[in-house]
């Protein structure tokens, strides 16, 4: 038995357009049905969260937090996963479930007193990261070029295509997710430091990109299946790294067919001349089997980085 359903609110009926299993839309209405697991669904809908902050917010004690988030996470409303120390929980982007948590939130009252204590604490959490993520990025280097001209150019690369499903590898501090996660259906950003990863995390929030998820990972050894996303960013790493021959492949194991694969670089240049056709970048895409199908190099006078975008080779000869 299957079932459609509709939440009615000051407005009128809101239609949940996705198809339920009954069971499945009976747990999750079970499991929202608790005054403590609907102010957990809600702050969880802010970001990703770890057990101790979610407490802290909520004011109570771990075990019976924990408790509420399990109840959650089996009825699907919520996700839990682990990176090195810490299990992060958050409202799922995809699916039915997703649909359903996010119908109940939009017939919460906001207003209400409890909630914005839970604001409140939650602002506080989150300035604490925030703090945290400063000391963490007082040494980084200063980026070649401004966020302005690099989010034109990363643009200006992509032209009308669409950002579908989006990978960032080394987010570092979530910069790409930043100027492309609104327009993707999901954006992913992975970096192996956790440190980098909790500034990225404050930097998404603190945008309001809250569909956006960092994720611990080794840009050598992805946890992703083949052919997992359109869009996929390196974002002035490869240079720094081991084998950047080796993470482009890894790169390429898991873009889709017909998905582009962005490589963002400083530019390298012998005696003051630079030779992009067999620079770093490009040769990284020909030994991956892409086809690199435009440069932009930023500035254009002078430049200091180049951003070479790369596709299957079926693809670009089609796209060309």
């Amino acid at each position: 038995m299957s079932l459609y359903i509709s939440i009615t609110n000051a407005q009128g009926p809101i239609q949940i357009n996705t198809l339920l299993t009954s069971p499945a839309l009976l747990a999750g209405l079970k499991a929202a049905a608790e005054p403590t697991r609907l102010r957990l669904l809600r702050i969880c809908a802010q970001g990703e969260l770890t057990v101790g902050e979610i407490t802290r917010v909520i004011a109570q004690s771990q075990p019976r937090v924990s408790r509420h988030l399990k109840i959650l996470c089996d009825a699907g409303l919520l996700v839990r996963f682990r990176e090195r120390h810490w299990v992060f929980y958050r409202v799922p982007q995809r699916g039915p479930e997703a649909e359903l948590a996010g119908n109940i939130l939009q017939n919460l009252d906001i207003e209400d007193s409890e909630f914005l204590v839970d604001q409140q604490r939650l602002e506080d959490v989150l300035a604490e990261r925030a703090e945290l993520a400063s000391v963490y990025t007082a040494d980084l280097r200063q980026p070649s070029v401004s966020d302005e001209q690099l989010s034109a150019a990363v643009r200006k690369l992509l032209g009308s295509r669409s950002v579908g499903d989006l990978l960032d590898i080394g987010t570092g501090t979530g910069r790409l997710l930043r100027f492309l996660g609104e327009s993707a259906d999901q954006a992913v950003g992975v970096d192996i430091s956790s440190k980098m990863l909790l500034v990225a995390r404050t930097n998404l929030q603190a945008a309001g990109l809250n569909q956006c998820m960092v994720r611990h990972a080794n840009m050598y050894q992805m946890p992703f299946t083949d052919g997992s996303f359109d869009t996929i960013t390196i974002d002035d790493v490869l240079n720094e790294t081991e084998n950047p021959a080796a993470a482009v492949a890894e790169a390429a194991r898991i873009l889709r067919a017909t998905g582009c694969l962005l490589l963002i670089e400083k530019i390298q240049s012998a005696g003051g001349v630079t030779d992009l056709e067999n620079s770093g970048p490009r040769r990284w895409l020909r030994d991956a089997g892409l086809a690199c199908s435009a440069t932009v190099l930023v500035p254009e006078k002078n430049p200091a980085i180049a951003l070479c975008l790369g596709q299957k080779k079926g693809s670009a000869e089609r796209a060309a």
